[in-house]
């Protein structure tokens, strides 16, 4: 067996992979805590009420459609960036801020779920 020196990685980009900024707060909040400290955290989004019912009720109706009980395309559904490019033409304004020309179409919008993994370092 190679010397650990000698071990390759799988890949040299590995070691660029920064620890989640969200989940190192969370933790620290958390140990601050266990301290006995009176601490707020504003690290992992759990939030601290029940989800109103119409949000709940809109989930159900959803799950029970097949069309929803797939994998959806890799950039979003059609229907979802369409209304999103739709909302960001009616404010002209922030488009041409944080886009540039504003956006025409949904075809040029990528809509993927909140993570740490869709972030830049």
């Amino acid at each position: 067996m190679p010397a650990p020196q000698e071990l390759r990685r799988v890949s040299a980009r590995l070691g660029d992979i920064a620890e989640s900024a969200t989940l190192a707060v969370d933790a620290k909040a958390k140990a601050l805590k266990a301290q006995g400290l009176n601490v707020i955290g504003f690290g992992a989004g759990e939030p601290d009420f029940a989800t109103p019912e119409h949000i709940v009720e809109a989930a159900v109706k959803a799950c029970r459609e097949v069309k929803y009980q797939r994998y959806t395309p890799a950039a979003g559904l059609p229907e979802l960036r369409e209304a999103v490019a739709g909302a960001i033409r009616a404010t002209k304004l922030f488009a041409q801020r944080h886009f540039g020309p504003p956006i025409q179409k949904q075809s040029r919008l990528l809509v993927v779920f909140p993570s740490s993994s869709t972030q830049k370092k």
